[in-house]
């Protein structure tokens, strides 16, 4: 990139984008500035889901057009997108950034995982084993597969890290420990280097039947197997 030059960069990512985005006026779209940007004048970039509304579109994409024909031309990405900065400057004052993917785990969060996990099922609960306080094993006993296929459900790994933050998000939404022992619970994996894994803070839930109707609403709004044929 040439000295002084402006980096504006737009593209598609995965669905998880909604599930990392708090903002309910956009959660399809995340805008967002490098901390470094070498040899430019500035940058801005855009990611948006195949979700993303004709709004969210307009917000990242509305360029000012007269900063090519007006004398004095412009000179950062804020004067090229100016509805992208207002939209980044609204989150900067709202403090999403520091929120990025710890919303909580409740009907909306089961309703992004239904939608964008690969994999979900009703499990209960049969043998959790925590090793050297470092990694939790636990076997799990298939109750009904929501969607995609059937699963190994025994010696799932996770780290202690991992089990810290799913009860942390979890916090107020369950009255028990996530991983105890006859406990009914909702799981969802995506795969990740042909490998079902928890990725997300909620990849377990309770199996209430409020989170249950809302895993099934995103699993019906699921259109990733059609795009391309719409």
């Amino acid at each position: 990139m040439r000295e002084g030059a402006i980096g504006i960069d737009f593209g598609t990512t995965n669905s998880s984008i909604a599930y990392a985005n708090n903002s309910d006026e956009h959660p399809n779209l995340i805008i967002w500035k490098p901390s470094a940007c070498t040899g430019c004048a500035g940058a801005i970039f855009a990611d948006f889901t195949w979700q993303a509304s004709r709004e969210e579109y307009e917000r990242a994409l509305g360029f000012d057009f007269s900063c090519i024909t007006r004398f004095h031309e412009c000179r950062t990405p804020d004067e090229f997108l100016p509805t992208a900065a207002q939209v980044l400057k609204v989150d900067e004052e709202n403090r999403l950034g520091e929120m990025v993917g710890k919303i909580p785990c409740d009907t909306r969060c089961a309703r992004i995982l239904g939608r964008d996990s690969d994999f979900v099922e009703v499990v209960r609960i049969k043998r959790v084993n925590r090793s050297d306080g470092k990694i939790t094993i636990a076997d799990y006993e298939l109750m009904k597969a929501l969607k995609g296929k059937t699963l190994n459900l025994r010696d799932l790994y996770y780290t202690k890290q991992f089990v810290d933050e799913v009860e942390v998000a979890n916090t107020g939404y369950i009255s028990q420990p996530l991983l105890q022992i006859g406990g009914e619970r909702i799981v969802y994996f995506s795969e990740i280097l042909q490998h079902p894994t928890a990725w997300s803070d909620c990849a377990i839930m309770a199996a209430t039947q409020q989170n249950l109707d809302a895993t099934m609403g995103g699993v019906a709004e699921d259109r990733s197997g059609v795009l391309g044929q719409e």
